[in-house]
């Protein structure tokens, strides 16, 4: 019983741990977006950074880092 009992809180664990990582990576995003909001001088095109495809992304780091390079840091 004791195999049996276990194995299935396994199962359930198993099928549950993707529904609770979702709600806690949704709940990072809207602290980060919630921050950005209230940070002056945060750049609005940050938001949302996992709606944006690669092509979009890629361009997004070029541009970080050529900032960064103008700032002195790199």
């Amino acid at each position: 019983m004791w195999i049996i009992q276990g194995r299935s809180t396994e199962m359930i664990d198993s099928r549950l741990e993707p529904v609770v990582e979702f709600h806690i990576v949704n709940r990072i995003h809207i602290k980060r977006d919630a921050l950005l909001h209230t940070t002056r001088g945060a750049h609005d095109h940050l938001l949302a950074l996992e709606d944006r495809n690669t092509k979009e992304l890629k361009a997004l780091r070029e541009e970080y880092i050529e900032l960064g390079r103008k700032n002195g840091a790199g």
